[in-house]
């Protein structure tokens, strides 16, 4: 299962669980599903993860493709359509939590005295200054849940804690 989250080269396993009954089960064909409040997110998340899923060998389905997993999702949406579909597993990411840090960054002032120097010494030609203006960076770090799921019983296979990167910005 780890296999699966390394297809994001980028994110970093905080912890994982994997059932020990079902720790050999092959992932072959799987359903992915994003939770997201938004629905343009949600497909933007599926189709890259169905993405990094197919490159790394794993046949996918983007559950934002399925015609009847489009819309909110439900429990009994999702089981309606697995009905229908040839998938062994389904992988799903939600949001966990994240958090915000902002750290502040003072201003300050250079000064600098520039000159010529000469047989009798250094003669100043001029003072300089230099302002750096005090700013604020915040950087967002987000934590992901994804669960594999076997599709014939709703069995968790696998479970982890993700931190796929941070978001960095300055004001």
């Amino acid at each position: 299962m780890i296999s699966l989250l390394s297809a994001c080269a980028t994110t970093a396993l905080e912890d994982s669980w994997t059932n020990p009954q079902l720790a050999a089960t092959q992932v072959k064909k799987v359903l992915v599903l994003g939770i997201a409040i938004d629905e343009g997110k949600r497909f933007m998340f599926e189709t890259e993860m169905a993405a990094a899923l197919n490159s790394h060998g794993v046949q996918e389905i983007a559950g934002s493709n399925v015609k009847a997993l489009r819309g909110k999702l439900s429990k009994a949406k999702v089981v309606a359509a697995l009905k229908t579909m040839d998938v062994d597993s389904v992988v799903v990411t939600r949001l966990a939590s994240y958090n915000i840090e902002k750290d502040y960054h003072p201003g300050y002032t250079e000064v600098w005295v520039s000159g010529v120097p000469t047989i009798y010494g250094y003669i100043p030609t001029g003072v300089h200054e230099t302002v750096h203006n005090a700013y604020i960076s915040e950087t967002t770090t987000i934590f992901l849940e994804t669960s594999v799921f076997d599709s014939s019983d709703g069995t968790l296979i696998w479970s982890a804690r993700t931190k796929p990167g941070s978001l960095k910005t300055t004001t």
